[in-house]
């Protein structure tokens, strides 16, 4: 969760940033950044996440840049859901020393970047178990 008022800031102008590169994103953008404060971001493993949905009802996975969210699912590999977007703003504002740190995602997509990290995860069987 955020905590601080610098990162509040930091977060905003990360949100106007890359609203400003892609208007269109601008909606989902501030989706994101209300996920990024208000929902738990969960570090499973190497780009392996959790990230809880808008309604707070639910978690969406997102593994390898793919999230499982009817969205993304809808629209196809690269999609920019509001949970790849709360992923990459959270790891812009906090970093993840147990993964490796790329540039914003945010940014990439802003630049036409669509493509999922091509990284493999192992996800635990009893992990796969629970998700299906």
């Amino acid at each position: 969760m955020v905590s601080t008022g610098a990162t509040i800031d930091t977060l905003r102008e990360l949100v106007e940033q890359a609203s400003h590169e892609r208007p269109h994103l601008t909606s989902r953008l501030e989706k994101a950044a209300c996920l990024v404060v208000l929902r738990q971001i969960e570090i499973c493993g190497p780009n392996y996440y959790r990230i809880g949905s808008e309604d707070g009802l639910r978690d969406y996975v997102v593994i390898n840049g793919h999230c499982d969210c009817h969205d993304y699912v809808r629209h196809g590999p690269g999609h920019s859901c509001k949970h790849r977007l709360a992923l990459s703003l959270y790891r812009s504002l906090y970093g993840d020393e147990s993964i490796r740190i790329e540039p914003l995602l945010v940014r990439n997509l802003a630049n036409g970047d669509h493509e999922p990290r091509p990284e493999a995860v192992s996800v635990p069987p009893s992990q796969a178990a629970a998700d299906a």
